[in-house]
């Protein structure tokens, strides 16, 4: 049976990585419908471990593992590396003295426990006293629900978790009231959605991208342009002159490397070396989630008759985010670079081939297996393929973003 395994990010209020949550489902087909959550809850636990490695799903940081009442009472999450793990108990929580001992116990062995979907019950005091992180639905939770949560629970040493964050305004009010750790795409959306002034740095690599995805690339222009941002020479040197390209011989220039390349991979790497240029002041994981959607559409292109438009696939992926980064409506930054009228279309959300695959780069990374399912059927895509390329794209991000 396939397995297929999603992860969602959870920052701290810094909005560093903290850790993230692992989603899980057995195949495509057979997506888990909520009837038997101690099967879910065990596949999950089973599979982090067992087939995929955990340090390449969460580089390192934390997994957060949901957990039913009855695996944790059987004693399987005691087999899991504590200091590893963030262990969800899922609601609906009732007293229950079996249960209590097994979280006293796994406390006790060093894990930090998490309370998924918090609403407060009086009969459910005792049972805090063993919970670190308080998870929050902040989207079905008022902000003055959350504000009277944080009087009582942060005077209690527990920390906050809100879930479904969708708006920068949102993770700074949250913020301000003490939580402290964040999931959502908040981080994805733009801070201000009314036109503004680009700083002159992001105004310089906004240029590059400009010149870059021209109909025809002028050379010169270009290793000109490049050769006046330092950092963007640089790291398209350092780039060119890895083992990633093997080269017989050193390129000390600027104009052999754009030679070298080829134009379309100018447009993939310039682009890309560009795009972390304009994110310098935006959280990690936005570059890294956007060089992993362009590399999963990249890869699924040859899958889906497009093989000869991957590399434009790759752009699609890469821009995706574009607004969250520039702080601009996604439209207007469009206006000002010269990309084919399907890949702009497919940004915007309008339907066509380009974005049936970035809606299915989309629903695999937030873990949507019906509309996943739908999508891969409508593109007669195997399914086995799309794991593979998901979990390489991932590795593929975190080392580009790493070595740029």
């Amino acid at each position: 049976m396939e397995r297929f395994i999603a992860r969602q990010p959870i920052f701290d209020w810094q909005l560093n990585i903290f850790g993230y949550e692992l989603l899980f489902r057995n195949s495509l087909d057979n997506y888990f419908d909520g009837t038997d959550l101690d099967d879910a809850s065990s596949n999950v636990i089973a599979n982090s471990f067992l087939l995929f490695s955990i340090e390449e799903m969460t580089d390192n940081s934390l997994a957060f593992l949901k957990a039913t009442h009855n695996s944790l009472k059987n004693g399987f999450i005691n087999t899991l590396p504590g200091k590893a793990v963030i262990i969800e108990i899922l609601q609906p929580l009732i007293p229950d003295p079996k249960l209590h001992e097994a979280c006293r116990n796994l406390k006790k062995a060093g894990f930090t426990l998490a309370l998924d979907d918090f609403v407060y019950d009086s009969n459910l005091d005792e049972f805090l006293e063993v919970i670190d992180i308080i998870k929050i639905d902040v989207l079905n939770t008022s902000i003055e629900d959350c504000q009277d949560y944080a009087d009582m629970l942060l005077t209690k040493g527990k920390k906050l978790l809100a879930v479904k964050v969708e708006t920068q305004e949102m993770y700074q009010r949250l913020r301000a009231i003490g939580f402290d750790y964040f999931q959502g795409y908040f981080f994805s959306k733009p801070a201000v959605l009314s036109r503004k002034d680009i700083p002159a740095n992001k105004l310089k690599y906004m240029q590059i991208l400009r010149q870059v995805n021209a109909p025809e690339v002028n050379l010169n222009r270009l290793a000109d342009t490049i050769q006046e941002e330092m950092s963007i020479a640089y790291k398209l040197l350092k780039l060119i002159n890895s083992a990633a390209f093997a080269l017989p011989r050193p390129i000390h220039s600027i104009k052999q490397a754009l030679t070298f390349l080829g134009e379309k991979e100018i447009q993939k790497w310039v682009s890309l070396i560009a795009l972390t240029g304009i994110a310098s002041d935006k959280p990690d994981e936005l570059v890294i989630n956007s060089l992993a959607r362009g590399k999963s559409c990249e890869l699924i292109a040859p899958h889906v008759g497009m093989l000869s438009r991957a590399p434009d696939l790759f752009l699609m992926g890469l821009f995706s985010m574009l607004d969250g980064l520039i702080d601009r409506p996604l439209q207007e930054v469009l206006n000002d670079l010269p990309l084919a009228e399907d890949l702009k279309d497919a940004l915007l959300g309008k339907p066509g081939h380009p974005r049936k695959v970035l809606d299915l780069v989309l629903a695999q990374e937030m873990g949507l297996w019906r509309v996943l399912t739908y999508i891969a059927d409508s593109l007669r895509l195997q399914e086995n393929t799309l794991q593979d390329i998901y979990i390489e794209s991932i590795q593929w991000a975190r080392q580009t973003f790493n070595a740029k």
